[in-house]
């Protein structure tokens, strides 16, 4: 069996397995012998610990609707056009600043602290 169907077996039995008996409740040999797999690390082989299991159970199960919501999204909002640089001159005041006088009698904003 390719090693692309072995970690789909083993990411399907444990999501049901998880699902019957708790995530707590199934050791990762159990989940490769119900799999079929005559190596009884083929589990930690694949995946490493049961959390990284989990997670590609989640991300087996996601990845499907995740791209069905992209390719929706992508329908509804085209690409915008990159946004543009502000506007050269005088910048607005930063909140919290009081008005001052240079030494020019200019009038200019210092921030207050």
């Amino acid at each position: 069996m390719p090693a692309a169907d072995t970690r789909t077996r083993l990411i399907e039995v444990a999501e049901r397995l998880f699902a019957e008996r708790g995530v707590n409740a199934v050791s990762l040999r159990e989940i490769a012998a119900a799999a079929g797999q005559r190596n009884t690390s083929a589990v930690a082989c694949h995946f490493g610990t049961k959390e990284k299991l989990v997670t590609a159970i989640y991300r087996h199960r996601l990845a499907p609707t995740n791209e069905l919501q992209l390719r929706r999204l992508a329908e509804l909002d085209p690409p915008a056009a990159a946004p543009r640089p502000p506007a050269r001159g005088r910048a607005a005041p930063r909140p919290g600043s009081a008005p001052c006088r240079s030494a020019a009698g200019a009038s200019r904003r210092t921030r207050s602290g």
